[in-house]
């Protein structure tokens, strides 16, 4: 029965056109997804990102860029030997929602999908703005992140304790951004957060107390990463380790399990073949169990090597 509503389901044409619109909104969103979750990404990146895919979903608003998805639409139609695209049965709204005016109905089809369209580019771009381009919190992190970057101190410092008591911040932050490491990443515009933190890890403890209100600055960014993709990626990988067929998995496998997904680059240089003969040979029921791959094993050199 499922399967068969199924099939009914996408032998309308009213099907294709919802996924295709859909697809014409989730597609820039999803390329801006995986730029927010690069481990170098930076606040004032991921604003402009957020910025384009905002004027690629406006660019779409438009009665011509709906009409040639629709069209497209039309046209698949009739290859693919679908229904051809309906509106709705119409609903009788209550009064008390619509007052002495009359309910709003579509004229035709293309009317009714456009506004339906137009919703979807309309949220999507109110949530950018909520949720990126207009949150205080992001364009708070944006100025702090820009202090350790320019090498400018701004008013932002003021309102942070490990900042605010420090006056030798603007002299640390012009010796650090003369560093050579931070002139060759300004060279190649690869400057960010992440690389001022391998500067600091890789400097000598004497030379390293020379910035300690770089290093608080650093910290403070760090407390409150641009992106918690990474943390986000460990969970996601801890639950495909811990599924439900291995619920009885003890906390000592799943160090091994976890250790061997982290390290995968390392375990698939191993040498299957050795790790099979030394288990087989570990204990005596084993010798019996595999007797003849081990011997098969010892005899043939070639295959153990």
């Amino acid at each position: 029965m499922r399967a068969a509503g199924l099939l009914n389901k996408f032998q309308e044409g009213n099907t294709l056109m919802c996924l295709v619109t859909a697809a014409k909104v989730v597609e820039p969103l999803e390329c801006l997804n995986r730029a927010l979750q690069s481990k170098s990404a930076t606040i004032s990146s991921m604003l402009k990102a957020a910025n384009h895919v905002k004027d690629q979903l406006l660019n779409l608003r438009t009665e011509e860029e709906f009409m040639k998805i629709m069209n497209a639409v039309e046209e698949n139609n009739e290859h693919l030997e679908l229904d051809s695209l309906k509106s709705p049965r119409r609903k009788k709204t209550p009064k008390r929602l619509t007052g002495p005016a009359d309910a709003y109905n579509p004229p035709n089809v293309a009317q009714y999908f456009m506004v339906e369209f137009f919703q979807m580019l309309d949220v999507s771009i109110g949530q950018l703005a909520s949720r990126l381009l207009e949150s205080n919190g992001i364009q708070r992190y944006k100025e702090l992140e820009m202090v350790l970057i320019t090498a400018k101190v701004s008013d932002i410092v003021s309102g942070y304790a490990e900042l605010c008591c420090s006056s030798s911040l603007e002299a640390e932050l012009k010796m650090f951004s003369l560093l050579p490491a931070m002139c060759s990443a300004a060279e190649n515009s690869t400057v960010n957060v992440t690389t001022c933190v391998e500067i600091l890890q890789s400097m000598v403890p004497a030379m390293c107390e020379m910035f300690p209100s770089v290093e608080s600055l650093v910290r403070l960014l760090l407390n409150n990463p641009a992106s918690s993709a990474t943390a986000e990626r460990s969970f996601s990988s801890l639950r495909r380790l811990k599924s439900y067929i291995r619920s009885t998995l003890g906390q000592m496998r799943l160090n091994n399990v976890a250790l061997c997904h982290v390290y995968k680059h390392i375990l698939d240089k191993l040498d299957v073949k050795k790790l099979m003969q030394k288990f087989v040979l570990r204990k005596d029921n084993r010798r019996v169990l595999f007797g003849k791959f081990v011997s098969y094993y010892v005899q043939c050199p070639e295959h153990s090597a």
